[in-house]
């Protein structure tokens, strides 16, 4: 068999299993339960421990009928979808940076965007726990790297690259929650979509600023209208920005110009 292979199929099946983490992790973090206690998952019907047999990534749902082997209830299929979509992150990251440290610092920090976006969808929060200590790695690594350079882009190439990058992230979503604010009465952005911009910023550098926040807001400019059509939102229904913005930074992780992007949507609509 091709090595090609092989390595896709090892990348996807630590994927798979790291997303099983991940579960745990969306699950427990919002609700400031520990992360090693209790140390095997739980139910979060019964809080019955979970056999390893209980705990295959995909598998187990699906031979278990999404149904939980203990109390029979259902079991959200946003599970297995978590474990898949970090399984395809992991072929995601080593199609595009190939078996290096990048690709393995690509996919990490995906998974912490994949973090964020499930919970900020159900809780509307973007937890400290996760935007102040990505703040600290993002300086120390773009410190490292301008002396080691063992990364590359996506990721900044120096300290001052990262500092920057960390003060126009935070300041600009700042200001623009501000104006909002100002000029509506009205919270327009969250201070957990304003920290992560900032740990976005120190991680990627300054130079991914304003493509990610483009890209970001027009995904979720998009996302708004859907919910005002299809979901009968209103101007003041409150919306999760954070998915969008973690969206914003794949999409400048694999090179996607966000004026490119916008002429070529522009140039569709009028054909």
């Amino acid at each position: 068999m091709d090595n090609t292979y092989i390595l896709y199929s090892y990348a996807a099946l630590m994927g798979l299993i790291i997303g099983s983490f991940l579960n745990a992790v969306i699950y427990r973090l919002p609700r400031e339960i520990s992360l090693v206690n209790p140390r095997r998952s739980i139910c979060p019907k019964c809080s019955n421990s979970l056999k390893w047999s209980n705990n295959i990534p995909l598998f187990s749902w699906l031979i278990q009928g999404g149904k939980c082997s203990f109390c029979k209830e259902k079991i959200s299929i946003t599970y297995p979808i978590i474990e898949a979509a970090t399984g395809l992150l992991a072929i995601f990251s080593l199609y595009f940076y190939g078996a290096t440290l990048t690709g393995l610092f690509c996919f990490i920090f995906l998974s912490v965007l994949l973090v964020i976006t499930m919970i900020d969808l159900e809780h509307m929060i973007i937890p400290d726990k996760i935007n102040k200590p990505g703040m600290i790695i993002g300086l120390l690594l773009g410190a490292a790297n301008e002396y080691y350079n063992f990364l590359s882009f996506p990721f900044s190439q120096s300290l001052l690259s990262s500092v920057s990058g960390l003060i126009l992230g935070y300041g600009t979503l700042y200001l623009i929650a501000w104006f909002f604010f100002k000029m509506t009465g009205l919270d327009g952005l969250g201070g957990g979509d304003i920290k992560l911009m900032g740990f976005s910023g120190a991680l990627l550098g300054a130079g991914s600023i304003m493509p990610t926040l483009i890209l970001g807001s027009l995904a979720g400019i998009c996302a708004a209208v859907f919910a005002m059509i299809f979901k009968k939102a209103g101007l003041r229904t409150e919306l999760p920005f954070g998915p969008w913005l973690a969206l914003g930074m794949l999409l400048y992780m694999i090179h996607i110009d966000p004026v490119i992007l916008i002429q070529t949507l522009t140039q569709t609509g009028l054909r």
